[in-house]
């Protein structure tokens, strides 16, 4: 899996980050930094700076958005 300063990854359907956007922020041997949009706390705004380890940020979001049946 390879992630870039800038890129979007989206929350995958089913888990705590789903229908979040991420921004990848930082990357370091071990983390991405990233941040939300809408915000994780409050469900507005940004949040800047979460790190997550890689292997947790590639379980939970995916670089494509995922349709539902409610998106179309």
């Amino acid at each position: 899996m390879t992630f870039q300063i800038g890129d979007t990854w989206f929350g995958k359907n089913g888990t705590t980050y789903e229908g979040m956007q991420a921004t990848i922020d930082d990357i370091t041997s071990r983390y991405v930094q990233v941040s939300f949009s809408p915000g994780f706390d409050d469900g507005e705004g940004v949040s800047f700076g979460k790190p997550l380890g890689k292997r947790h940020f590639a379980q939970h979001f995916a670089p494509a958005y995922q349709l539902t049946i409610f998106d179309i």
